[in-house]
């Protein structure tokens, strides 16, 4: 594993864990937990404020008070200490089940309440996790027939219209085929979402250098996407490891070619300079030349005028004969 660094030299490190890059795929999840806690406590809010639109109907505000308030209250209080984590997504869950619960109740078993059943099990999907969608399916189931048993003992409580326990359990099933769609459904989103947040830890770790790339990181999950992800990193890396390699060569050429430029460069000083000498030797030599030149022209005047002495001496020397 290398860390590439884009105009430099390849500086070796150690490859990070599946670990760390896991802890941030963590602090995503949670993240992502504790905002749709957020989320499915407002649901709560909304679903009290219907209780409280209920309650005029036959009168059931004492129902709507305490039941509803003390499930949104308790969601609320436990936002504080439990947002992010398995238990307040069931705990949630439950409490989506007790309002749902408390509306049918308020019109005494009217048959279109029990569509708040499948609406708010529908809405445990976007916690991508199957366990508060099976936690939910228990309570309600639960107090389908807790309630019906109840109901027909005259205990004040409602679940149907008309108490058959036949129709508890044609709701019971459809309850059961809907939880089992969402819990596959639940299923594929979480690990969608485990996949992207893998995705874009990886992207983070590799970038988080700012001007170099640590081409060393990969994704800490295994599917289509993630793999054929990895896959790309190890082309890049080698990639980038070649070009880094083919540059660090260029550069020792380039520092090769340097020091033959300034051998080159002295020997052609130094020959510059013995030019200069000889140059200058040879001035020296032709002022020396020319010199012997003159003197040679003067002993050749000197030489024609003795010889010249001679001739007018001799001629002399005839005529006193």
């Amino acid at each position: 594993a290398c860390r590439q660094d884009w105009g430099h030299d390849i500086h070796p490190t150690d490859l990070h864990t599946a670990g760390v890059n896991r802890a941030g795929a963590a602090d995503h999840s949670t993240r992502f937990y504790q905002r749709a806690d957020r989320i499915m406590t407002g649901v709560l809010g909304i679903c009290l404020l219907y209780a409280l639109a209920l309650a005029p109907w036959h009168g059931t505000w004492g129902a709507a008070l305490i039941v509803g308030g003390l499930t949104l209250g308790t969601a609320v209080v436990l936002l504080n200490s439990l947002a992010g984590t398995r238990l307040l997504r069931c705990l949630i869950a439950s409490g989506f089940m007790v309002m749902s619960a408390l509306h049918i109740h308020q019109s005494h078993g009217t048959i279109e309440m029990h569509f708040s059943i499948f609406v708010l099990l529908a809405l445990l999907i976007f916690y991508r996790d199957w366990l508060p969608i099976a936690v939910a399916t228990v309570v309600i189931a639960v107090h389908h027939f807790l309630f019906y048993a109840l109901q027909i003992n005259g205990v004040g409580v409602y679940v149907t219209e008309h108490p058959m326990l036949h129709m508890i359990f044609i709701h019971a099933g459809y309850v059961l085929a809907e939880a089992a769609v969402l819990i596959y459904l639940a299923q594929i989103l979480r690990r969608d979402a485990q996949e992207g947040d893998a995705l874009a830890d990886t992207t983070e770790a590799i970038a988080a250098g700012g001007d170099s790339l640590d081409l060393s990181r990969r994704a800490p999950f295994s599917s289509t996407v993630t793999d054929a992800f990895n896959a790309f990193l190890d082309q890049l890396e080698g990639l980038v490891t070649q070009v880094n390699r083919r540059l660090a060569a260029l550069r020792e050429m380039g520092q090769a070619l340097s020091q033959k430029s300034g051998q080159v460069s002295m020997s052609a000083e130094r020959q510059a300079a013995e030019s200069d000498y000889m140059v200058q030797a040879m001035q020296e030599m032709s002022t020396a030349t020319a010199e012997v030149a003159r003197n040679a022209e003067q002993a050749a005047f000197s030489a024609r005028n003795a010889d010249a002495h001679a001739q007018s001496g001799n001629e002399a020397m005839q005529h006193i004969k």
